[in-house]
């Protein structure tokens, strides 16, 4: 392309040169001999290198494309797997709430139903593990409570028993004790 591209350009001075030493037949054979098939080969040039920009401008886009479908497939697929992990770990954080809470609320129902020596087997550090706590302290309470009636009314045949008022913030209601007829 080179040596086209020099032919042109001084084609181009030589018949400027022509015209004005008014040989313009002189300047129109240049043209016709030299001009016009350097020109042509510089187009020649120019659509070789056109079509060698268009197949990398197609490589290109195909890599590009090829490139952005591999990049949503994997957000896809990331987001996926963050959506899967996130329930699983919603399950595990709702078991790890809610069993101790059932266990508790089972303990409930069966102290609640008399059976105060059920067991309370959760064992927590936290709001949970203090509840369970609290449930057990209200019924070794009972049960204390519960013997020293059963206690009573052994030794005294009939017993009446109504707690005394206790100031707030104490763990159990200390029990006071009568003698008159007891009703459920």
């Amino acid at each position: 392309m080179e040596a086209a591209h020099t032919a042109l350009h001084e084609s181009a001075i030589k018949i400027r040169q022509l015209q004005e030493q008014g040989d313009n037949e002189g300047a129109r054979r240049l043209f016709d001999e030299i001009s016009l098939p350097s020109v042509e080969a510089v187009k020649t040039v120019l659509r070789s290198v056109s079509a060698m920009m268009d197949q990398e401008k197609g490589a290109t886009i195909q890599t590009f494309t090829t490139n952005v479908e591999e990049s949503r497939t994997l957000a896809i697929g990331a987001s996926a797997l963050g959506i899967i992990l996130a329930l699983l770990m919603g399950v595990l954080i709702a078991r790890t709430v809610t069993a101790p809470i059932v266990e508790l609320a089972k303990s409930a129902d069966a102290i609640a139903n008399g059976h105060l020596d059920a067991a309370i087997s959760v064992k927590r550090a936290d709001e949970i593990g203090n509840l369970a706590a609290a449930m057990y302290r209200i019924s070794t309470v009972l049960q204390s409570i519960l013997k020293d009636y059963q206690q009573l009314e052994k030794t005294s045949g009939m017993v009446n028993w109504t707690p005394r008022p206790t100031p707030a913030r104490t763990k159990a209601p200390l029990p006071t004790w009568s003698r008159a007829p007891m009703t459920f």
